[in-house]
């Protein structure tokens, strides 16, 4: 339960930051003055700074405990297949909460006509590249939207082979 409710709270910030950066971020204004260009400047780092600071919590966060149910076996399989598949859907909602981020600056990035708030987002989209939003399971399996399908087709494959054999042999 507590992964859950850590992935939902990182998908709530980065869907918060990315707001943010659309609501406070609009290089387009071409009569903006050097010193809006350097508040401009300031709170795009600000805004990889908070975006930074997000991976960082995620990648120090303990191992969660697993919830444990004493109801009946069907409930108790459902909850357990299904909860930990929740982490991945929040974790894909915060990828793509990212990739609006970079569409946003990418965006930015065609209309803004300051060299020096160019060149800032520039490094902000090369930052966003270097560090892109990823959390793997052991090193070895990314948690995103394709692991909870892969799941469904393991155990849809596994059932029918399970019921092709008790034809076989029952």
């Amino acid at each position: 339960m507590a992964r859950i409710l850590m992935f939902e709270l990182l998908w709530n910030r980065m869907k918060t930051l990315r707001l943010l950066m659309v609501k406070h971020l609009d290089f387009s204004d071409p009569t903006l003055s050097s010193g809006q260009i350097d508040v401009k400047i300031m709170k795009l780092e600000e805004y990889l700074i908070v975006y930074r600071k997000l991976l960082d919590n995620l990648k120090y966060a303990g191992n969660a405990s697993k919830l444990l149910f004493d109801q009946t076996y069907i409930i108790d399989a459902v909850l357990n297949i299904t909860l930990p598949l929740v982490p991945a859907i929040f974790a894909e909602l915060a990828t793509v909460g990212v990739e609006k981020i970079n569409l946003h600056l990418k965006r930015h990035l065609l209309v803004c006509p300051h060299n020096a708030l160019r060149s800032r987002v520039c490094d902000a989209l090369k930052f966003l590249e270097l560090r892109p939003f990823r959390y793997t399971i052991w090193r070895a399996f990314s948690l995103n939207i394709s692991l909870p399908l892969g799941l469904i087709s393991l155990c849809t494959t596994y059932t029918i082979v399970l019921i092709q054999f008790s034809h076989v042999y029952g």
